[in-house]
């Protein structure tokens, strides 16, 4: 099954996304858990440095974030 966005203004489909299995959704779950463990073994300096680059990527794409966040 298909999940669908739709303009509610123009009613025009914008985007078409397949849903996930429950294998495929346990196992993204399964390797997010698994992340997190090895995050949080990591020290506040290197934390830092990685929300500093997500801060960095966040002002680099904010106009396409900003539409895509519009559209949906």
């Amino acid at each position: 099954m298909s999940i669908v966005t739709v303009n509610p203004a123009t009613g025009e489909e914008l985007e078409r996304y397949q849903e996930f299995s429950q294998d495929e959704i346990d196992l993204r779950l399964d390797r997010a858990v698994a992340s997190f463990n090895r995050h949080r073994m990591t020290s506040f300096s290197e934390r830092s440095r990685k929300m500093t680059r997500v801060a960095e990527i966040l002002e680099t794409e904010a106009r396409t974030l900003g539409e895509i966040m519009t559209r949906e």
